[in-house]
């Protein structure tokens, strides 16, 4: 039977991203995807995913990771010929003397990244695709983006391809079995893979495999939910033109991302979903679509608040909202890649280098000590972040 250096599990951002690099690397990779590339019952679909470097004071490594995407994603944009990334700036929104925007000019003031202070009045006239109220807060990001999300998948499955790697879709992975340093990898289609090193790269999927392995993450998986929006007048609301948006007035902000190929204005509400079973998807919640229509009737004067279409996407979340990077503690060649907790996307260029560096046994490309699975030896000390 033919050994692989490394089997990935998941072929969402992380799984491809690391696919691709290890491919890069000369490796001989199979990746394994238990339904289709891009599929919207997962975290790695939908036309766009905000780019920012809109992160707290106190997290210097996830600007850091911003910074390094983004050259990722250029490169990945010319070895794909085509284009994945648009910058079309970021309005954070808070009412006065918020902590959160505080936190955010203290990060760009330190880490020099261009950005601007503006009144309500000079929001409203300066992007008129937005109203906000005389009482608020406004810090500009012009750097902030989109990244076509459908698009970089898809690109990334093609240059995966490309540079040999076995793509398997419609199989599910069933148990992880390492022995001998190798792992076996049984599917319930009743197929066994043979490799060197293994990536769980999993999603809303990895609790029941990383508990066979011992490791006990208790990952909560939520659906979350965001809807489109069309213009109704003149004012152009397309990628480019209108700025993406981050609202702090509530305790978990609300967002916005401007139109990408014409399907609507993407408008939703971060971290509100509910607690579910990544197999038994729950129908629109309702409640939570209320919030953010109006919300769109606030703060959107040129949207029909009546929603084009509502989607769901899959927040796979840690204790403390960040990152699971790390080896497994007793099988150094089982590489867990897991819990993104809504903000994983953008960093996929990176991700993907990391998991590399983790397999291959060298020097990451940032510090991840703050994604290692020590922490959680520590629970009574983990602090939920708290910006988006």
């Amino acid at each position: 039977m033919k050994t692989f250096d490394t089997i990935i599990i998941g072929g969402g951002i992380v799984g491809l991203t690391s696919a691709f690099i290890l491919s890069q690397q000369k490796k001989n990779v199979l990746l394994i995807e238990q339904r289709t590339f891009g599929h919207d019952g997962g975290s790695s679909h939908g036309d766009g995913r905000m780019t920012r470097y809109a992160y707290g004071a106190d997290e210097a490594i996830y600007l850091e990771m911003v910074k390094q995407s983004f050259v990722g994603w250029e490169k990945l944009s010319l070895l794909g010929k085509t284009q994945l990334v648009q910058t079309t700036g970021l309005l954070n929104f808070g009412s006065p003397n918020s902590i959160h925007l505080d936190e955010l000019e203290i990060a760009f003031a330190d880490s020099k990244i261009a950005y601007e202070h503006l009144t309500a009045s000079e929001c409203n006239q300066r992007f008129p695709q937005f109203h906000v109220e005389p009482n608020t807060e406004v810090i500009y990001e012009p750097s902030g983006g989109i990244i076509f999300a459908d698009k970089a998948i898809q690109t990334l499955a093609k240059l995966c391809r490309g540079n040999g790697v076995t793509l398997i879709t419609g199989e599910r992975v069933q148990s992880i079995i390492p022995h001998n340093d190798l792992v076996t990898i049984k599917t319930q289609a009743g197929t066994n893979y043979i490799g060197k090193s293994t990536v769980i790269a999993t999603g809303g999927w990895a609790n029941h495999l990383l508990a066979e392995l011992d490791v006990n993450l208790d990952l909560e998986v939520t659906q979350e939910q965001f809807a489109f929006f069309r213009s109704t007048g003149d004012i152009n609301h397309a990628v480019g033109a209108m700025p993406n948006c981050l609202d702090y007035h509530t305790d978990q902000p609300l967002y916005s991302l401007a139109e990408v190929d014409g399907n609507g204005v993407k408008v939703g509400w971060h971290h509100t979903g509910k607690v579910i079973n990544a197999d038994k998807p729950l129908p629109v919640d309702q409640n939570a679509l209320e919030v953010v229509i109006d919300f769109v009737k606030r703060r959107f004067p040129h949207l029909d608040p009546n929603p084009i279409h509502v989607k769901p996407c899959l927040y796979t979340n840690t204790a403390d909202y960040h990152f699971v990077m790390d080896r497994h503690p007793q099988f150094s060649n089982i590489i867990l890649a897991v819990g993104f907790s809504g903000h994983g996307f953008k960093f996929g260029t990176v991700l993907g280098e990391i998991v590399a560096s983790l397999i291959n046994q060298t020097a990451p490309p940032v510090a991840i000590d703050l994604f290692t699975l020590g922490r959680f030896q520590k629970s009574d000390s983990l602090k939920r972040r708290v910006t988006a």
